[in-house]
């Protein structure tokens, strides 16, 4: 994923390489003209034709303020924000952003589409990828936003992830769990105030080197448990449960 120190330019340029990210994003190295000097800065260009140069970082206040921005314009159509945001950002009333990504849910498929089409008159959205959009302030990437279109709650992975925060009015913000649990959201906010997280059968039935790598990189070498099918797992997750 780009840094949050690039700036977004909507044009396509020919490439002269093969070499992607592993997230399919192209990485170019170019020569760019800035004050009659010559400076070398690393381009990104998403998949769509977006080019994204480094600029310096925007202040962590300001990129908070512009993430609850939309957090807030997504209430307006009933957009919900789930996942990593929650649990790294929301429950522990973080200034700092500790995650790549926001990622909305809407109950039905076209709640997106109308989302977007106010969404990218109040603010810069650059699409990244299908159903992911970067939100950029003074020309500068902040976080990308997914959005999620299903009737259906689309988490089955961790216990963690079926928070959802909601903002419905300028008065009223809360918190929730979905059906799919039966803790009660008290001790799920617990759970995650403690750094621990209790991974579904399912899921962990079905797990391989990529989901593997992503438990420990963002939970297990932060401090996180993991707890699944009777066991409690810290530090590292080297092997399939």
């Amino acid at each position: 994923m780009p840094h949050s120190n690039y700036r977004y330019f909507n044009f396509k340029i020919g490439l002269d390489n093969n070499q992607y990210d592993e997230n399919g994003y192209q990485v170019v190295f170019c020569i760019i003209l800035k004050k009659n000097d010559f400076k070398f800065s690393n381009f990104i260009v998403f998949k769509t034709g977006a080019m994204a140069v480094y600029f310096e970082p925007v202040d962590a206040q300001i990129k908070m303020e512009k993430i609850r921005d939309v957090i807030k314009f997504a209430g307006n159509y009933q957009g919900k924000v789930f996942g990593e945001f929650v649990h790294k950002v929301i429950v522990p009333n973080n200034i700092t952003v500790d995650c790549e990504s926001v990622n909305f849910w809407f109950k039905s498929k076209r709640e997106p589409k109308r989302f977007l089409l106010r969404a990218e008159e109040e603010f810069y959205l650059v699409k990244a990828d299908h159903n992911c959009y970067s939100l950029c302030f003074a020309g500068a990437h902040l976080i990308f936003l997914n959005l999620f279109g299903n009737p259906h709650f689309p988490v089955s992975d961790f216990d963690i992830n079926c928070l959802t925060y909601y903002y419905d009015t300028e008065s009223q913000i809360f918190l929730y769990g979905r059906e799919i649990l039966t803790i009660k959201i008290d001790l799920l906010l617990e759970s995650v105030r403690n750094k621990t997280m209790l991974m579904f059968y399912q899921y962990g039935q079905n797990l391989n080197d990529r989901k593997i790598k992503k438990i420990n990189k963002s939970y297990l070498e932060n401090g996180w448990k993991l707890r699944y099918n009777g066991n409690t797992f810290t530090g590292r997750l080297l092997v399939e449960c």
